[in-house]
Protein backbone atom coordinates (compact mmCIF):
# COMPACT_ATOMS: atom_id res chain seq x y z
CA UNK A 1 0.00 0.00 0.00
CA UNK A 2 0.73 3.60 -0.87
CA UNK A 3 1.74 5.93 2.44
CA UNK A 4 2.26 9.28 2.40
CA UNK A 5 3.48 11.52 4.71
CA UNK A 6 2.75 15.75 5.06
CA UNK A 7 4.41 18.13 6.71
CA UNK A 8 2.54 21.42 6.60
CA UNK A 9 4.74 24.13 6.99
CA UNK A 10 4.35 26.31 10.12
CA UNK A 11 3.77 30.31 10.18
CA UNK A 12 5.41 32.18 12.21
CA UNK A 13 4.58 36.32 12.38
CA UNK A 14 7.53 37.61 13.81
CA UNK A 15 10.37 36.45 16.15
CA UNK A 16 11.98 38.34 18.25
CA UNK A 17 13.89 38.29 21.64
CA UNK A 18 12.69 40.56 24.81
CA UNK A 19 14.64 43.89 24.16
CA UNK A 20 15.66 45.75 27.28
CA UNK A 21 16.37 49.55 27.32
CA UNK A 22 14.47 50.35 23.80
CA UNK A 23 11.49 52.29 23.72
CA UNK A 24 8.09 50.68 23.13
CA UNK A 25 8.27 47.70 21.47
CA UNK A 26 5.33 45.39 20.09
CA UNK A 27 6.39 41.71 19.44
CA UNK A 28 3.73 38.90 17.54
CA UNK A 29 3.75 35.58 16.17
CA UNK A 30 1.81 32.94 15.09
CA UNK A 31 2.68 29.68 14.12
CA UNK A 32 0.83 26.60 12.40
CA UNK A 33 2.20 23.26 11.95
CA UNK A 34 0.53 19.71 11.39
CA UNK A 35 1.02 16.09 9.59
CA UNK A 36 -0.87 13.97 7.36
CA UNK A 37 -0.53 10.36 6.93
CA UNK A 38 -2.47 8.10 4.82
CA UNK A 39 -2.28 4.39 3.27
CA UNK A 40 -0.99 1.82 6.12
CA UNK A 41 -1.21 4.64 8.85
CA UNK A 42 -4.14 7.30 8.70
CA UNK A 43 -4.28 10.06 11.38
CA UNK A 44 -3.77 13.73 11.05
CA UNK A 45 -2.52 16.01 13.46
CA UNK A 46 -2.59 19.77 13.45
CA UNK A 47 -0.95 22.38 16.33
CA UNK A 48 -0.12 26.26 16.42
CA UNK A 49 0.90 28.59 19.08
CA UNK A 50 1.23 32.47 19.03
CA UNK A 51 2.74 35.14 21.45
CA UNK A 52 1.76 38.84 21.56
CA UNK A 53 4.07 41.12 23.53
CA UNK A 54 4.14 44.66 24.34
CA UNK A 55 7.01 46.23 26.13
CA UNK A 56 6.46 49.81 27.22
CA UNK A 57 8.91 51.67 30.19
CA UNK A 58 10.04 49.08 33.05
CA UNK A 59 6.82 47.00 31.89
CA UNK A 60 6.07 43.78 29.63
CA UNK A 61 2.82 42.63 29.02
CA UNK A 62 2.69 39.22 27.01
CA UNK A 63 -0.68 36.56 26.08
CA UNK A 64 0.24 33.07 24.77
CA UNK A 65 -1.76 30.80 22.98
CA UNK A 66 -0.73 27.15 21.81
CA UNK A 67 -2.27 23.73 21.04
CA UNK A 68 -2.48 21.03 19.31
CA UNK A 69 -5.65 18.18 17.80
CA UNK A 70 -4.98 15.24 16.25
CA UNK A 71 -7.09 12.02 14.97
CA UNK A 72 -6.68 8.54 13.83
CA UNK A 73 -7.87 5.90 12.28
CA UNK A 74 -7.60 1.81 13.21
CA UNK A 75 -7.58 -1.35 11.16
CA UNK A 76 -11.80 -1.17 11.45
CA UNK A 77 -11.45 2.32 10.12
CA UNK A 78 -12.89 3.52 13.34
CA UNK A 79 -11.59 7.22 13.91
CA UNK A 80 -11.11 8.61 17.60
CA UNK A 81 -9.26 11.73 19.00
CA UNK A 82 -5.43 10.84 19.82
CA UNK A 83 -4.03 14.09 20.27
CA UNK A 84 -6.16 17.43 21.75
CA UNK A 85 -4.59 19.84 23.86
CA UNK A 86 -4.61 23.44 24.20
CA UNK A 87 -3.37 26.21 26.90
CA UNK A 88 -2.96 29.86 26.91
CA UNK A 89 -1.52 32.26 29.70
CA UNK A 90 -1.32 35.87 30.24
CA UNK A 91 1.81 37.07 32.19
CA UNK A 92 3.11 40.41 33.40
CA UNK A 93 7.01 41.40 34.11
CA UNK A 94 8.04 44.31 36.17
CA UNK A 95 11.93 44.99 35.75
CA UNK A 96 13.48 46.38 38.91
CA UNK A 97 16.91 46.26 37.17
CA UNK A 98 17.93 45.51 33.30
CA UNK A 99 18.26 41.71 34.03
CA UNK A 100 16.09 41.64 36.89
CA UNK A 101 12.42 41.62 37.24
CA UNK A 102 9.49 40.10 39.25
CA UNK A 103 6.91 38.51 37.60
CA UNK A 104 3.05 37.32 37.80
CA UNK A 105 1.25 35.31 35.50
CA UNK A 106 -1.85 33.10 34.86
CA UNK A 107 -2.82 30.26 32.94
CA UNK A 108 -5.63 28.20 31.69
CA UNK A 109 -5.73 24.70 29.47
CA UNK A 110 -6.93 21.38 28.21
CA UNK A 111 -5.69 17.78 27.85
CA UNK A 112 -7.86 15.38 27.59
CA UNK A 113 -5.51 12.80 26.15
CA UNK A 114 -3.48 13.17 29.85
CA UNK A 115 -6.20 13.09 31.82
CA UNK A 116 -7.09 16.67 32.20
CA UNK A 117 -11.06 18.17 31.46
CA UNK A 118 -9.46 21.56 32.64
CA UNK A 119 -6.18 22.82 34.38
CA UNK A 120 -5.56 26.65 34.96
CA UNK A 121 -3.78 28.48 37.73
CA UNK A 122 -1.41 31.04 38.34
CA UNK A 123 2.97 31.96 39.36
CA UNK A 124 4.83 35.06 40.90
CA UNK A 125 8.72 34.84 41.49
CA UNK A 126 11.59 36.56 40.26
CA UNK A 127 13.77 36.42 36.99
CA UNK A 128 17.01 37.13 36.44
CA UNK A 129 19.25 37.33 33.14
CA UNK A 130 22.92 35.58 34.15
CA UNK A 131 24.00 36.03 30.56
CA UNK A 132 23.36 38.27 27.91
CA UNK A 133 25.35 38.82 24.89
CA UNK A 134 24.66 39.25 21.45
CA UNK A 135 25.46 35.17 20.92
CA UNK A 136 24.11 33.93 24.02
CA UNK A 137 21.40 34.57 27.15
CA UNK A 138 20.88 32.35 30.13
CA UNK A 139 17.75 33.42 32.14
CA UNK A 140 16.35 31.68 35.44
CA UNK A 141 13.41 32.10 36.81
CA UNK A 142 12.16 30.96 40.63
CA UNK A 143 8.56 31.50 42.31
CA UNK A 144 5.73 29.95 43.23
CA UNK A 145 2.85 28.23 41.32
CA UNK A 146 -0.71 27.12 41.78
CA UNK A 147 -2.56 24.69 39.64
CA UNK A 148 -5.93 23.44 39.84
CA UNK A 149 -7.08 20.13 37.84
CA UNK A 150 -10.57 19.19 36.76
CA UNK A 151 -9.38 15.64 36.28
CA UNK A 152 -11.38 13.08 33.87
CA UNK A 153 -12.87 10.10 36.29
CA UNK A 154 -11.09 10.63 38.91
CA UNK A 155 -11.06 13.36 42.07
CA UNK A 156 -10.03 17.36 40.82
CA UNK A 157 -6.88 18.11 42.66
CA UNK A 158 -5.09 21.40 43.60
CA UNK A 159 -1.18 21.78 43.67
CA UNK A 160 1.08 23.89 45.46
CA UNK A 161 4.82 24.09 44.00
CA UNK A 162 8.04 25.66 44.13
CA UNK A 163 8.74 26.63 40.46
CA UNK A 164 12.56 26.78 39.07
CA UNK A 165 12.63 27.92 35.20
CA UNK A 166 15.67 28.30 33.08
CA UNK A 167 16.21 29.31 29.52
CA UNK A 168 19.40 29.57 27.24
CA UNK A 169 19.77 30.87 24.01
CA UNK A 170 22.42 30.70 21.42
CA UNK A 171 22.87 31.86 18.29
CA UNK A 172 25.13 29.85 16.69
CA UNK A 173 25.95 31.89 13.26
CA UNK A 174 23.78 34.72 11.89
CA UNK A 175 21.53 31.78 9.87
CA UNK A 176 21.39 29.27 12.92
CA UNK A 177 19.38 29.85 16.22
CA UNK A 178 19.35 27.03 18.93
CA UNK A 179 17.06 27.75 22.57
CA UNK A 180 16.11 25.09 25.42
CA UNK A 181 13.51 25.56 28.01
CA UNK A 182 13.50 23.82 31.27
CA UNK A 183 10.76 24.22 33.87
CA UNK A 184 10.10 21.77 36.82
CA UNK A 185 7.49 21.70 39.23
CA UNK A 186 8.27 20.62 42.89
CA UNK A 187 4.71 20.30 44.99
CA UNK A 188 5.09 21.67 48.38
CA UNK A 189 2.72 19.39 49.82
CA UNK A 190 3.81 15.89 48.63
CA UNK A 191 7.55 15.76 48.52
CA UNK A 192 7.97 12.83 45.57
CA UNK A 193 5.48 15.04 43.20
CA UNK A 194 7.09 16.80 40.50
CA UNK A 195 6.29 18.27 37.25
CA UNK A 196 8.91 18.62 34.76
CA UNK A 197 8.43 20.60 30.78
CA UNK A 198 11.34 21.22 28.32
CA UNK A 199 11.20 22.57 25.03
CA UNK A 200 14.49 22.28 22.71
CA UNK A 201 14.24 24.32 19.24
CA UNK A 202 16.58 25.01 16.36
CA UNK A 203 15.43 27.71 13.81
CA UNK A 204 17.87 27.90 10.66
CA UNK A 205 17.35 30.83 8.73
CA UNK A 206 16.75 30.23 4.76
CA UNK A 207 16.42 33.83 3.61
CA UNK A 208 16.26 37.37 4.97
CA UNK A 209 12.75 36.28 6.10
CA UNK A 210 12.05 32.68 6.19
CA UNK A 211 13.43 29.86 7.69
CA UNK A 212 13.26 26.30 8.75
CA UNK A 213 12.23 25.45 12.45
CA UNK A 214 12.17 22.55 14.24
CA UNK A 215 10.90 22.02 18.18
CA UNK A 216 10.88 19.01 20.70
CA UNK A 217 8.23 19.00 23.48
CA UNK A 218 8.66 17.21 26.82
CA UNK A 219 5.85 16.66 29.63
CA UNK A 220 6.86 14.54 32.22
CA UNK A 221 4.79 14.35 35.54
CA UNK A 222 5.88 12.28 38.30
CA UNK A 223 2.40 11.04 39.23
CA UNK A 224 0.26 11.62 36.83
CA UNK A 225 -3.69 11.03 36.53
CA UNK A 226 -4.38 7.06 37.40
CA UNK A 227 -4.42 5.59 33.98
CA UNK A 228 -2.14 7.87 32.52
CA UNK A 229 1.31 7.45 31.44
CA UNK A 230 3.88 9.93 33.11
CA UNK A 231 5.37 11.13 29.87
CA UNK A 232 4.34 13.08 26.41
CA UNK A 233 6.25 14.27 23.90
CA UNK A 234 5.72 16.23 20.72
CA UNK A 235 8.37 16.96 17.30
CA UNK A 236 6.96 19.55 14.99
CA UNK A 237 8.67 20.98 12.07
CA UNK A 238 8.00 23.68 9.44
CA UNK A 239 8.43 26.80 7.79
CA UNK A 240 8.72 30.54 9.23
CA UNK A 241 8.28 33.43 8.26
CA UNK A 242 9.27 36.69 9.77
CA UNK A 243 6.68 40.05 9.52
CA UNK A 244 7.96 42.10 11.77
Amino acid sequence: MVRFGVIVVGLVIGFSSIAFGQEDLWTANAGFSGIVNTGNAENTTVGGNSLVSYKFDKNLLAWTVEGAYGRAKDTLGNKTTNTKNWKTGLRYDRFLTDPLSVFTLTHIGQNKPAGFDLRYGAALGLAHFLIKTDSNTLKYEVGYDYTREQRVAVADDSIHSARAYSQYTHKINKNVYFAQDLEALFNIEIGEDMRLNALTSLNVALTERAAFQVGYQLRFDNQPVVGFKKLDTQTQMGLSVNFL
